[in-house]
């Protein structure tokens, strides 16, 4: 389990979303994952690869939250978009060493 604590400066409701749609856009991109919400902080439960690759995740969206003042459904999507597809290479990269 790891504890991920969004910064104290942001508003929940303005990060996650409205009826936290920004979170459940990640939690279907991390089925894995067991990902709960408690305010700012975030309790993650799973692999611990797909973790850190949720905090990246987490992190280049509150580098945009910072820098503009708003996260967007479009913004959110082209990070899991861009997420889905390193998880494709590695996948593949991980089949072609067990030859």
């Amino acid at each position: 389990m790891k504890e991920i604590a969004i910064p104290a400066g942001l508003n929940p409701v303005d990060f996650f979303g409205v009826n936290d749609v920004h979170l459940e856009m990640i939690r279907k991109n991390f089925p894995a994952l067991k990902i709960v919400s408690r305010g700012t902080d975030l309790k993650v439960y799973g692999d611990d690869n797909q973790i850190q690759r949720l905090q990246k995740l987490l992190d280049s969206m509150i580098i945009r939250f910072e820098s503009t003042g708003h996260l967007d459904v479009d913004f959110v999507n082209s990070l899991l978009e861009g997420e889905n597809e390193q998880r494709q290479l590695l996948q593949k990269q991980e089949s072609l060493e067990q030859f």
